[in-house]
């Protein structure tokens, strides 16, 4: 492994104006130092096929199992691609 391990998770509305369409996204990706020691990112690895979304109108407790799915998945993938790189 070259650099410092990241696992980033986002959360942001769909689209340049707000419908109410809320998006969780995430990657995994290595930061490095450059030859004039700045940090920069490595190559980006998507931990999931697409977004979850989902809107302010669901219910909760819906929403609450549909995130910990996605985030299930996204995690385990992140690990795979983390223990690969070792």
């Amino acid at each position: 492994m070259k650099g410092i391990p990241n696992f980033v998770i986002s959360i942001h509305s769909l689209g340049r104006n707000f419908s109410g369409v809320l998006a969780l996204a995430g990657y995994f990706a290595e930061r490095e130092l450059d030859s004039e020691g700045r940090s920069v990112s490595g190559p980006m690895y998507h931990v999931a096929d697409g977004p979850l979304s989902f809107t302010y109108s669901e219910n909760l407790a819906e929403i609450e199992n549909r995130v910990r799915d996605w985030l299930d998945m996204a995690i385990n993938v992140a690990l795979e691609h983390f223990r690969k790189e070792l």
